[in-house]
């Protein structure tokens, strides 16, 4: 049995297309697919201790429409992968018929009734390992749907807390404008004073008008960068824009610690989006095995009991079983199964340009 599935797996193995080392000098040294499990649960905006950024960060998470595409996708990609590998077991159908005849044989009419049950199985045997690397496609993809995820919730925090420090920064900058807009208005008031009395020339009162309106023209551009910020932010968390967010104004936080970097390979094997590029590789190439697979013969096992009569009551009394092998080989079809290695693989190549593409962009 041991031996049987070491063969399977080497003809799995046997089916995916050679590298020949084509990812060398895109994959750091010491990087793989497994090396790093990246921490989802990593909280790092509580080291800016803002009770409202903490706020907004779980609703965000509980009503982000992004993350829920993420994990409905997540949902499909598991149900995929327990479906694909439902596919190496045997299957087991229990059938039941029941038929009634009437035949006018000039006399009169004859009714004969006919009563079926039976179970029938089924298994097709795994030989050039089609349905184990079907299996596996649908376990990569499920591992990169994870990996997507987390690149959805790592950028979704980010996006949240820059728009959230810019909101802040946008009411700072208001605020010196409104006071700046004050200290103006009150010169203005200053200087025609004077001018009435005679102290001032009216050049000075023009050119404090001229400044006081210079300093009512810089509000409005903050008043609407202020409220598209807000809008942003409603809508990163799931609300419709222009929803009261109860957003309260207050000084930029003071920037934390700066985490250890590490080494430059560690960063990009850290990365979720590298992680599930190389998942989708996999997967790819995981396809073409099957595709591969899929043009040469396979063995198919039968087997059923049932029982047949014309009586209800002497239906469970005779039973009848049957084993059978089937052999099938393909011939002629046109070219379906060679054109779906084709497409197999030039997705295998296009996820190899993406791979190489997360990680120099990472």
């Amino acid at each position: 049995m041991a031996g049987a599935t070491v063969l399977l797996l080497n003809a799995c193995r046997m089916m995916e297309p050679k590298r020949d080392g084509v990812l060398n000098g895109y994959v750091p040294p010491g990087m793989s697919v497994d090396s790093v499990v990246v921490n989802q649960q990593a909280r790092w905006w509580l080291d800016f201790e803002s009770a409202q950024l903490n706020q907004l960060m779980q609703q965000a998470f509980s009503g982000s429409l992004t993350l829920e595409q993420s994990a409905a996708r997540l949902e499909q990609a598991e149900a995929s992968a327990r479906k694909s590998g439902a596919s190496l077991w045997p299957k087991l159908n229990v059938r039941g018929d029941a038929s009634e005849r009437r035949a006018d044989m000039g006399a009169g009419t004859v009714t004969t009734n006919n009563y079926s049950a039976g179970l029938y199985a089924s298994y097709e045997v795994d030989m050039w390992g089609e349905l184990n690397s079907s299996r596996r496609a649908a376990l990569a993809n499920f591992e990169a749907s994870k990996f997507d995820v987390q690149t959805a919730a790592m950028t979704l925090s980010a996006n949240l807390a820059d728009t959230f420090f810019d909101w802040l920064a946008q009411n700072e900058i208001l605020s010196i404008y409104e006071s700046q807009l004050e200290s103006s208005r009150k010169k203005l008031e200053a200087l025609e004073l004077r001018y009435n009395r005679g102290q001032a020339t009216s050049l000075a009162v023009l050119q404090q008008r001229q400044q006081l309106a210079g300093s009512e023209a810089k509000l409005p551009p903050v008043q609407a960068n202020i409220s598209r910020l807000q809008n942003r932010i409603s809508i990163l968390t799931g609300r419709t824009p222009g929803t009261d967010i109860r957003l309260v104004a207050e000084e930029l936080p003071e920037l934390p610690i700066r985490p250890v970097d590490g080494l430059p390979a560690r960063l990009l094997a850290n990365r979720p989006d590298v992680q599930a590029a190389r998942m989708d590789l996999e997967s790819a190439d995981a396809n073409v095995a099957a595709a591969r697979a899929a043009r040469l013969p396979s063995i198919s096992l039968t087997g059923s009991v049932s029982s047949s009569t014309d009586e209800w009551s002497d239906l469970f009394s005779d039973w009848t079983e049957n084993l059978a092998a089937s052999l099938l080989g393909p011939i002629l079809d046109g070219g379906s199964r060679r054109a779906d290695v084709d497409r197999s693989l030039a997705v295998s190549r296009e996820r190899i340009a993406v791979y190489r593409l997360a990680v120099l962009e990472a």
